[in-house]
């Protein structure tokens, strides 16, 4: 095949990307646990990065005041959100781990924080144990004459009383009932609560002198387990309350791994001596779940998949149109079917939450159809549950997806409750990290930030070409408090939300975990639900962050033809970085920076005759080494400009009346100038296919230039999931 040939094959019959769905991390229980270490004058965090086998903590350390204060009593809640500070004398904070948060002072209120419902703590103080709430106020369980308590799940509460005796209350027995284990005197201990659907409800540690005893004291024979350690005692606890069905792995729980864990977190902490304490937490979906910015007058609302079991019955057709009428008479009722489908992984370090928005109908141009899903992603931090990135669907193959993240230098930390821009009758969305109800370049999204290589929110787009036009601040419509829609009872986590109640109804609802069936029909809750587990996202959801569009760093090779007129081919090679990135914000343009290389095997003889000799000169080849800047004006799109210096082996033979001459020399041949146009197709799994055509020249010397690549090797910064112990994080 030519070298024309080959370009045109690559060029234009570019194949579709096959993908296969994304293998999702075994459950691995250790990476649910967060240590809590109390010290002189902080608390630290701890819970495993990124990769677990590597036995690596990270750490998350909380100043106290003063210095020299230490925390006598430290819980967390089971989301790890929040926890309660006990401090000697008995003052308590509560303090919201979602937040910044600066040095503790005994008794101090933080401020605004989001609420648990049904979160309980115990706080032991004068003799009694009280039962507070997330934001510090005695409950109505009031407070009872005991030692220690541990809340379960469940609201049954178990108190150890003076005398060493256990109490357990719950709903169904307020006033309690006597468990048959009894704490011998004088003996340390520490009671845990376990979660619903645990294998046990209660354990104690008991402190045996030369080992401490893992104990359930429901049962007469209740003994788990001794250990050497109170570390170890705590996390084999801790991991005790697991389902066993819940727990395939069962080499990762064995005893040597917790010895090891335990030792490596003595090992990585910060400096100082610590009091280690071991909890189990789980994600809060409810709890981030975005606040949804509708646009007024959107037609079509997120929805359950039986939305179709009204529309078919008063439907007056089977086509689009006739649904969407059908669903047009139903007004406010849309509302009441609001739904938002749930899924949560397990990673080292963080919970990765999957929001799933399903619409009967994409009402907007050039493609309006039946069925239309979304998406916005949550990473939360298990350390405080911190949110570090919010991964936005946008439109298409070709533009960027609205992400923002806290791993990036500079990026701000980001405050709970999360809001979401959805885009007017098309439903592409966008995080709106500052709440002001406006698309932000930079502010709501920043792993993408140039106007040309952002998506936004494009209310306006009605036509096909502004797919590829540059975002402008007119093409989002400003959004007002009426249109939002939220969780149904969103006052139960954040008390000064305002949102309409008749817009506050969506339910949450686990993802579908299979299509019901391959080819299912379309107008009906079975072809609903295919529609959404169909999605390339649902499959591999690390496909979010979309690294082979506009990528900061890219490997190309490809072919080219060089001076068109004597068809001289060449082989391709540079390497391709974001000047941005590159420079760590001090390069104030946008673009990218391309050095290559280029080589011109084509040999080209050259004949002239002087004095009786003939003088034939070879040149052999052509080498350039240069460097290309590209500004994109699109996000496919834009111009180039470069310099190449050449450098050719040439070979000059002499003939005629004397013997044959002959030397051969590699020489440099100056400066050729770059100038044109390129155009780069993003591809997921088969390279971006990148153009450039254009002119180069060399003083009064002008050549046209057209080279096809593929780049290789992309990345777009961060796009996996999970934390390293030495990523960025801002709430430090």
């Amino acid at each position: 095949m030519g070298c024309a040939a080959a370009l045109a094959t690559l060029g234009l019959f570019w194949p579709l990307d096959a993908g296969t769905e994304e293998r999702r991390p075994a459950p691995d229980h250790l990476d649910d646990i967060v240590a809590v270490g109390r010290g002189a004058g902080r608390i630290v965090l701890a819970t495993r990065g990124k990769p677990s086998s590597a036995q690596r903590w990270r750490f998350r350390t909380i100043s106290l005041s003063p210095e020299t204060a230490k925390a006598q009593e430290v819980v967390l809640s089971r989301s790890g959100t929040k926890a309660v500070v006990v401090f000697p004398g008995g003052a308590a904070s509560v303090l919201d781990l979602t937040q910044k948060l600066d040095a503790i002072v005994a008794g101090q209120p933080q401020g605004a924080q989001h609420r648990l419902p049904g979160q309980l703590f115990p706080v032991a103080r004068g003799g009694q144990v009280c039962l507070v709430d997330d934001a510090g106020q005695t409950s109505a369980a009031g407070c009872r004459p005991a030692a220690q308590a541990a809340v379960h799940e469940d609201e049954r509460v178990l108190y150890a009383l003076a005398d060493g005796s256990l109490l357990l209350t719950g709903p169904d027995h307020p006033a309690g009932v006597s468990l048959p284990f009894r704490v011998p005197a004088g003996t340390g201990y520490k009671l845990l609560a376990g979660q619903r659907g645990d294998r046990h409800d209660f354990l104690v540690l008991l402190d045996q002198g030369s080992e401490v005893r893992v104990v359930n004291p429901a049962r007469a024979d209740g003994v788990l387990g001794a250990y050497k350690s109170w570390e170890l005692a705590g996390l084999r606890a801790a991991l005790e309350f697991v389902a066993e069905e819940a727990n395939p792995a069962k080499p990762s729980l064995s005893d040597e791994t917790l010895r090891a864990s335990v030792a490596s977190l003595a090992q990585q902490a910060p400096p100082g001596a610590y009091e280690w304490s071991f909890f189990r937490v789980k994600a809060e979906p409810a709890l981030y779940a975005p606040v949804l910015e509708l646009a007024a007058n959107e037609p079509a609302y997120p929805s359950d998949f039986d939305i179709w079991k009204v529309l078919n019955p008063i439907s007056k057709g089977t086509t689009r149109e006739a649904y969407q009428a059908a669903y047009d008479t139903l007004g406010q009722e849309r509302y009441r079917h609001c739904r938002v489908y749930f899924r949560a992984t397990s990673y080292p370090g963080s919970w990765f939450l999957e929001y799933w928005y399903y619409y009967p109908f994409d009402e907007g141009k050039p493609h309006p159809h039946i069925h239309d899903s979304e998406h916005i992603f949550i990473e939360v931090d298990k350390l405080g549950g911190t949110v570090r990135a919010v991964l936005a669907s946008a439109h298409g193959a070709f533009a960027p997806n609205n992400n923002y993240s806290t791993f990036l230098r500079g990026a701000l930390p980001v405050t709970l409750p999360l809001f979401a821009l959805v885009e007017l009758e098309k439903h592409a969305m966008s995080p709106d990290i500052d709440r002001d109800g406006k698309f932000t370049r930079g502010v709501d999204v920043n792993l993408h930030w140039e106007r040309y290589d952002v998506w936004g929110v494009r209310d306006l787009g009605k036509k096909k070409g502004h797919l590829m036009e540059p975002y402008r601040p007119y093409m989002t419509l400003p959004r007002r408090k009426a249109d939002r829609f939220a969780l149904a009872s969103p006052a139960s986590y954040f008390p000064n939300l305002e949102v309409s109640a008749e817009k506050a109804t969506c339910g949450l609802l686990p993802f579908p975990v299979d299509p019901p069936c391959k080819e299912c029909p379309v107008a009906n809750p079975a072809g609903a639900m295919a529609h959404l587990t169909a999605h390339g996202d649902a499959r591999r959801p690390k496909d979010i962050y979309k690294p082979w569009v506009l990528p900061w760093h890219e490997i190309r090779l490809g072919l080219g033809l060089f001076d068109h007129a004597s068809n001289n081919a060449q082989l391709y090679a540079a390497y391709v970085t974001n000047l941005k990135h590159l420079t760590r914000g001090s390069f104030p343009f946008p673009g990218r920076l391309s050095l290559e290389a280029m080589w011109s095997p084509t040999s080209q003889v050259f004949t002239s005759t002087a004095n009786g000799q003939t003088i034939t000169t070879t040149r052999l080849n052509a080498t350039y080494f240069g460097a290309r800047y590209e500004r994109f004006l699109t996000n496919t799109q834009g111009f180039y400009g470069g310099l190449t210096p050449l450098f050719r082996r040439n070979t000059i033979s002499v003939t005629g009346s004397g013997p044959l001459q002959s030397r051969s020399r590699f020489e440099y041949e100056g400066i050729w100038y770059r100038l044109g146009y390129i155009f780069e197709l993003p591809s997921h799994k088969k390279g971006n296919m990148t153009h450039h055509l254009g002119a180069v020249f060399q003083g009064r010397t002008f050549r046209f230039e057209w080279h096809v690549s593929l780049g290789l090797f992309r990345r777009h910064g961060r796009d996996t999931f999970g934390i390293r112990p030495g990523d960025r994080n801002p709430y430090e």
